[in-house]
C-alpha cells in the first residue's frame, strides 16, 4: 500500500464516521488535525487504515469540545 493511499483511506474513514455521528465540529480544524495525526501514525510505522482511523477518531473525540446539551423546552441563558 502506498503512503498516499493509506492517508486518503484513513482520512475518509475517520471523516465519514465523525460526520455521520454528528461529532464533526469545525471542518478546517478537524481536517488539519486528522491529516497531521494520520501522517504521524504512518511515520511511526502503522499502515492499517482502519487502525489509524480508529485512533484518529478516539483522539479527536477526546480533545474536541462538545457543545452544551439543551433539553427540549429548556431556555439557554448566555451571560
Amino acid at each position: 500500500m502506498f503512503m498516499g493511499s493509506a492517508i486518503e483511506d484513513s482520512f475518509n474513514i475517520a471523516w465519514g464516521f465523525l460526520e455521520r455521528s454528528g461529532r464533526l465540529r469545525d471542518e478546517e480544524t478537524c481536517t488539519e488535525f486528522l491529516i497531521r495525526f494520520i501522517e504521524e501514525q504512518i511515520r511511526s510505522g502503522e499502515r492499517r487504515p482502519m487502525m489509524i482511523a480508529n485512533r484518529a477518531i478516539d483522539t479527536y473525540q477526546s480533545i474536541a469540545v462538545e457543545p452544551p446539551l439543551v433539553e427540549r423546552g429548556q431556555v439557554l441563558r448566555i451571560g
